[in-house]
């Protein structure tokens, strides 16, 4: 997933973030230009739960993985 995080509090770059061990992932598409509203993240037995909110349209993304590597883009 590639965000632009330019008009971010923290990194103000574009960003990579690459889950592994993807157990879960709904949808499995979503609209590029959306902004990221809202999100919770829950530890799991095995790994991690992301829940985030996003609009345009207003939709919850959810992936269940082992680990996330996030990247900052030059």
């Amino acid at each position: 997933m590639n965000l632009d995080c330019r008009g971010g509090y923290h990194y103000q770059t574009d960003i990579k973030v690459t889950f592994t061990g993807v157990k879960c992932l709904q949808p499995s598409d979503l609209s590029a230009g959306s902004y990221w509203l809202y999100d919770e993240v829950y530890s799991t037995e095995a790994g991690f739960e992301l829940n985030v909110l996003f609009d345009s349209p207003l939709v919850e993304f959810t992936v269940i993985a082992d680990n996330v590597i996030i990247e900052i883009s030059s």
